[in-house]
């Protein structure tokens, strides 16, 4: 993973639609209709995740971070660019995972909140390599 994560400016591939699907899917299920996206500041890792500035009918703008294990969106409003989005969802699932484990009686629930930790431990070290973020 030595390329940097790739502007939208290229051609989409199948995964890359896939994931734009999902993530304004995951907004719509939440009441919000989405009207476009800021290409120049979404930003993709092909097979891997994608983080999308999606822009409401109502002029509110969401990252959106998609990719085969999850779906998750925060207000555009509490990160500058997508490298301080994916910064702002790793943390978030760390202490959700934090919190999870506190409270978890059952082994379903600790894998479930072991997988959350990793997973944000995974994104946390692809925001580490700046390499990625050109």
């Amino acid at each position: 993973m030595t390329q940097p994560i790739n502007a939208m400016a290229t051609a989409p591939t199948d995964w890359v639609r896939q994931q734009y699907l999902k993530a304004t899917q995951f907004l719509a299920d939440m009441g919000i209709v989405t009207d476009n996206v800021a290409l120049e500041e979404s930003r993709y890792l092909p097979d891997t995740l994608s983080i999308w500035k999606l822009n409401s009918l109502d002029k509110a703008s969401y990252w959106v971070l998609s990719c085969d294990q999850v779906v998750d969106a925060l207000p555009a409003s509490v990160a500058a660019d997508a490298k301080a989005a994916a910064l702002n969802f790793s943390m978030r699932w760390q202490m959700k995972a934090a919190q999870l484990q506190d409270v978890a009686t059952d082994d379903s629930a600790k894998q479930q909140a072991i997988a959350m930790a990793d997973f944000a431990e995974f994104v946390y070290s692809l925001c580490q390599q700046e390499k990625l973020w050109g």
